[in-house]
């Protein structure tokens, strides 16, 4: 009877055994056959990313005179290691076929007969994109590109439609210039943040910009456009330079630090909004800005240049920089201002003028200071109403040398200038006759006596 168990036992024993070694074996098989497929595909993964071969022919700059020639290149190359120059083109139509990425440059210019220009399989240009004085080009269709150094497109004057289907996703700088585009929205995805140059300009039909970027560290200008232009950067952060001419609405709401200039001129909006921004590091401009009424630049605390807030006609009160404590530069104020609030203001190095046409400014602020001291060191005051007008000199630590004040009343034609500090009064020409004449009289008689 042992015996007996012990052979069921062993009989057991030998038949998991068994099993067990076949699912190992059936594993390990697997487990090959996966490694194998793996490296398979890793294999054929490799020969999808091996870079396309590039021809000898493709391996240099080529200026391109005819669609013939192009035609030729571009079923040969998918890359160009140079650049491509259409200068004086022939045909109607630059259609760029297979090629995909251009090394250097792609330049058209002074060729009348280019109607259209087509990049169906262009991603990338390294260099520049440079469009110039194709006076009959009406459209550019970029369904693949995505990356390009520079674009520079300047005197197409009937060119209304660009097409970016994919967007562009990295660029440096951009110039448009002498268009007509009714708008430019190449990057406005927000995946473009940084620009060295952003300058639109004199494209006459040009109602919108739409942008996502957050700096710009050369040069901003938008200006000379439609009228009814309005411009959205309202992710824009910083700005080297910012120049904004004849626009009807801009957005900046996050705009905090401008390094050089900030200037809005000839603007047809009647308000600014900036309540991020913290400091100018040049001048602050505001001219002819006909309608424009209401500001809101309170946080800012330093002017490093002067500022200029000249021949806006709606705006009655400078009371909009209640944070600003310094101004490296000078003032100028022009206008109807009736009202002038700097509450925190304590130093403006250059000299101040202010003419206003209004009978409501009070000077005095800026002329009589309270402690006999002004805070303004460029030597020179001049603040003026519709009445009155009245001017300081002043030495290098804010001390009044002189003060000068001349009755501007048109009504009196015998106004007077009166310096306070000298005590002398200076008389009219009439007034100064009349002595004269008593005087000679005088002497008249006192000689005939003797």
């Amino acid at each position: 009877m042992l015996k007996q168990n012990y052979l069921i036992n062993l009989i057991t024993a030998i038949f998991l055994f068994l099993t067990i070694s076949k699912a190992v074996a059936i594993s390990n098989v697997q487990a090959l056959d996966s490694t194998k497929n793996s490296s398979k595909n890793q294999k054929e993964d490799a020969k999808v990313n091996i870079p396309k071969p590039i021809n000898d022919i493709c391996k240099k700059s080529y200026s391109i005179e005819n669609g013939a020639q192009l035609n030729r290149l571009s079923s040969e190359c998918h890359t160009i290691v140079g650049s491509l120059t259409f200068d004086n083109y022939q045909d109607p139509i630059v259609d760029l076929g297979n090629i995909e990425v251009i090394d250097g440059n792609l330049v058209l210019e002074n060729s009348a007969n280019i109607v259209r220009i087509d990049c169906p399989k262009l991603n990338t240009i390294k260099g520049e994109f440079k469009i110039q004085v194709l006076t009959s080009l009406t459209s550019i269709h970029l369904k693949e590109l995505h990356t390009v150094q520079k674009i520079y497109w300047r005197v197409v004057p009937i060119l209304s439609t660009v097409e970016f289907v994919r967007g562009l996703s990295k660029i440096e700088e951009v110039t448009i210039s002498d268009t007509s585009l009714v708008g430019f929205e190449g990057f406005s995805g927000g995946k473009v943040e940084q620009l060295k140059v952003f300058n639109i300009n004199n494209n006459r039909f040009m109602e919108t910009i739409n942008c996502n970027i957050q700096s710009v560290s050369e040069q901003l200008s938008i200006q000379s456009n439609a009228k009814e232009i309005q411009v959205n950067m309202d992710k824009l952060v910083w700005a080297n330079n910012m120049t904004v001419r004849d626009t009807s609405m801009v957005s900046s709401p996050n705009l905090q630090y401008v390094n050089n200039s900030l200037e809005f001129i000839s603007n047809h909006f009647s308000e600014i909004d900036l309540p991020k921004l913290k400091a100018i590091g040049g001048t602050l401009r505001l001219d002819n800005n006909k309608v424009l009424s209401k500001i809101d630049m309170n946080n800012v605390s330093d002017v490093f240049g002067g500022v200029m807030i000249t021949s806006n006609n709606n705006l009655e009160k400078i009371t909009f920089l209640k944070s600003l404590q310094q101004i490296g530069g000078g003032i100028h104020f022009t206008g109807s201002m009736k009202d002038i609030e700097l509450p925190k203001l304590r130093l403006v190095k250059g000299s101040v003028q202010i003419n206003s046409t209004s009978d409501e400014l009070d000077c005095s602020s800026w002329t009589s200071p309270p402690s006999g001291i002004s805070i303004i060191r460029g030597g020179k005051i001049e603040c003026s109403s519709s009445k009155k007008q009245t001017k300081i000199s002043l030495n290098d630590k804010g001390e009044i040398l002189d003060t000068a004040t001349t009755d501007l009343d048109p009504t009196d034609s015998k106004s007077r200038v009166v310096n306070k500090n000298l005590g002398i009064q200076n008389y009219t020409s009439e007034t100064l006759g009349y002595i004269v004449a008593i005087t000679s009289i005088f002497l008249f008689f006192l000689i005939s006596r003797n």
